[in-house]
């Protein structure tokens, strides 16, 4: 729910509901209060800019569109697309045929309004998918994306500036914070106003019509459905899918507003009398309740048109509305789209990996200076012939100006990357890093471009498809210099949804001098320090150290912290000593390896043992959390990190500015235990 708490109030609801109160509905049935606040001279005027603004809304979108989305849309977006659109276009189009044949001029009245009219009514348009997913964050979701891609395959069509055009930027840029403040709200509040509820008073005829817009919907739900259960989506995610398709925006209403000024549409032809009985005059011989745009229909048609548009604009505002709360309500971003094997929901931890196999890991590169630290980390994990490693490097960009998430595996040969100078200097360097370490390490390059408030889920997927063992992500604060643009808040943020979320472990590593040390393959050295108190969290990183101590150029010292007075946890206890005993037994001819041992009865003697450990160590690992730290649990308001545990804050946010010791906090996956 809190994706409902997070949404302006003054939404495109909101903003119908206020037109409609400002209008002939409400408020504009005083005659006076209508001639005051809108004025017939003033209307026009009025109206003019709200569609050109409607007009605007969809140029600034479709300049954000990403036409490759076509190409990289995958079978499951084709097969849901087509019967979503042909089924509710051959029932709409059948439907009004049978009508007109019985009820001549029933729903439209030119020779080309039966097909105008059933495309409008089937057509699921990009913009307003789009739009619907990025005011409930769920562009990078599974069901966000599938819907989008789906929606694109529909409109294949439509002509739009490429997202990388620099022209395009420059228009967004410029314009984009007055279209969507202004012009785009007040086009929906002249929606609701031009919506004339009173003129539904007299309900003859509107049974068969609603039933017939009901019927439309149904129909793209049963399709989208269908098809989706089909392909193997999960038959919940398969009906939130069927909603979202119904989804209706800027360009459905503008639809209906051209088929009301064109003239098109209409239940019945207006008689005089009919005109007289229910429509007091006004000034000029015209209905008092009177928009401009109605002039063109005066004395005939205009007033039936208004009804049906204001069926349209009702049901359709209704069901929408429906809709988007079930898919608030209901939905949940971290479920996937289609079933999981079981075999993808092991190894989702470095405890449960095998030797004998490879470390399959993911890394996250927001700028080049992450790169150095993430290769020497990588390098210290002793990629060797039993167990390589196989890394995914993802150069995470924010996205801005667009409307498409996307993950697309680098390629150099690829013009879409020119405009990416540092990933190409990026994946470069892990390129020929790949080339020249002292063990195997295949190097898989994607580009994430992505709004980093929820890019956590297209990774947490990758993860998931992918079998990973663990995600390592750069730490960013004001102390740690980097040159990326977004703020350090997003990145944090970013890091904390990954601890959630993830389907594997997650570290995060505080670069604190790394990046600046030049490396040299050749006469590489890594020094680690280990600090293990207990728990899930520390196990994990007590793994780490496990896997680098077969590594000839790394030397540990794994500190372990005894905790007097502490609680006992019979289980915890048992899996820590057997993992410690485990890396005891595996190091005992080990010369680069130290054990130490620690007593402590408090938190300050804690907080001076840490303060006490010398800058040898290039980096120190720590889990997040430790299960037997109840005497810290005053210290949990203290920090200033708390994506790094209580241990890790304290060493990452040391005030000596000779501190050079790197931190990496491990996290074990909260999911699939």
């Amino acid at each position: 729910m809190a994706r409902i708490k997070d949404r302006d109030i003054f939404d495109k609801k909101f903003r119908i509901v206020a037109g409609i109160i400002l209008g002939p509905s409400i408020l504009g049935q005083n005659t006076k209060y209508m001639e005051t606040f809108f004025p017939d001279w003033g209307m026009g005027l009025l109206d003019t800019t709200a569609n050109f603004g409607a007009a605007c809304y969809i140029f600034i979108t479709a300049i954000k569109l990403d036409p490759t989305m076509l190409l990289r849309a995958g079978k499951i977006s084709w097969i849901i697309s087509l019967p979503s659109f042909t089924i509710p276009f051959l029932y709409s189009l059948i439907s009004d045929f049978l009508i007109q044949k019985k009820i001549p001029g029933f729903i439209y009245r030119e020779e080309k309004g039966l097909l105008r009219i059933s495309y409008g009514l089937s057509i699921t348009f990009f913009i307003s998918i789009a739009d619907a997913m990025e005011e409930r964050s769920l562009r990078t979701t599974e069901l966000g994306q599938i819907s989008m891609s789906s929606a694109m395959i529909m409109e294949m069509s439509r002509l739009c500036i490429p997202e990388e055009s620099s022209l395009g930027g420059a228009i967004i840029e410029k314009t984009e914070a007055i279209v969507m403040n202004i012009f785009q709200p007040l086009f929906f509040v002249l929606i609701g106003y031009h919506t004339d509820i009173k003129l539904l008073s007299n309900i003859d005829g509107y049974g068969l019509l609603i039933l017939f817009i009901f019927g439309c919907h149904l129909a793209k739900m049963i399709a989208t459905v269908s098809a989706s259960y089909l392909v193997g989506v999960k038959l919940r995610n398969a009906l939130l899918l069927g909603f979202i398709m119904n989804f209706k925006g800027v360009i459905d209403f503008s639809f209906y507003s051209r088929w009301l000024a064109s003239g098109i549409i209409g239940l019945i032809r207006a008689t005089t009398a009919y005109v007289a009985a229910y429509c007091p005059m006004g000034k000029g011989g015209y209905p008092a309740t009177r928009r401009p745009h109605r002039q063109l229909f005066a004395g005939t048609d205009w007033l039936v048109d208004q009804r049906m548009y204001t069926i349209l604009v009702l049901s359709n505002f209704i069901l929408t509305s429906v809709h988007s709360n079930i898919l608030d309500i209901f939905y949940n971003p971290q479920t996937r789209l289609t079933e999981s094997p079981s075999s993808q929901k092991r190894f989702r931890n470095l405890q449960s990996a095998s030797v004998s196999r490879p470390l399959r890991l993911l890394t996250c590169i927001h700028s080049e200076d992450n790169v150095r630290c993430i290769i020497s980390l990588l390098e210290a994990s002793n990629p060797n012939a039993i167990s390589p490693i196989h890394a995914y490097i993802v150069h995470t960009i924010e996205l801005v100006g667009g409307m498409v998430p996307r993950l697309t595996p680098y390629n150099t040969n690829w013009r879409r990357y020119r405009s990416y100078t540092s990933s190409n200097h990026i994946m470069q360097a892990f390129s020929n890093y790949s080339k020249n370490s002292r063990g195997p390490v295949s190097i898989r390059p994607f580009t994430l471009v992505a709004p980093y408030k929820t890019m956590h889920n297209i990774l947490c997927n990758l993860g998931e498809d992918k079998k990973l063992n663990i995600i390592i992500v750069p730490f960013m604060c004001d102390d740690i210099e980097a040159n990326i643009i977004v703020p350090y808040s997003l990145v944090r943020e970013f890091n904390t949804q990954l601890q959630v979320n993830s389907p594997c472990t997650v570290a995060i590593l505080v670069d604190r001098g790394l990046n600046r040390r030049r490396i040299n393959l050749g006469k590489f050295s890594y020094n680690v320090l280990v600090i293990f108190i207990g728990g899930d969290d520390d196990r994990e990183a007590l793994q780490v150290a496990t896997r680098m101590s077969g590594n000839p150029d790394v030397s540990i010292t794994l500190m372990r912290i005894y905790l007097k007075n502490e609680e006992i946890y019979e289980i915890e206890d048992k899996l820590d000593e057997s993992l410690i005993k485990e890396f005891k037994e595996k190091n005992e001819k080990n010369k680069n390896v130290v054990l130490r041992e620690a007593i402590v009865s408090n938190s300050t003697d804690l907080i001076n043992l840490i303060g006490s450990l010398d800058g040898n160590y290039e980096i120190i690992i720590v889990g997040k959390k430790q299960i037997k730290l109840n005497l810290m649990k005053e210290m949990q308001d203290w920090i200033d990190y708390p994506e790094l545990g209580v241990i890790g804050d304290m060493i990452a946010s040391s005030n000596s500015h000779d501190c050079k010791m790197s931190v990496l906090v491990v996290q074990h996956s909260l999911f699939f235990i």
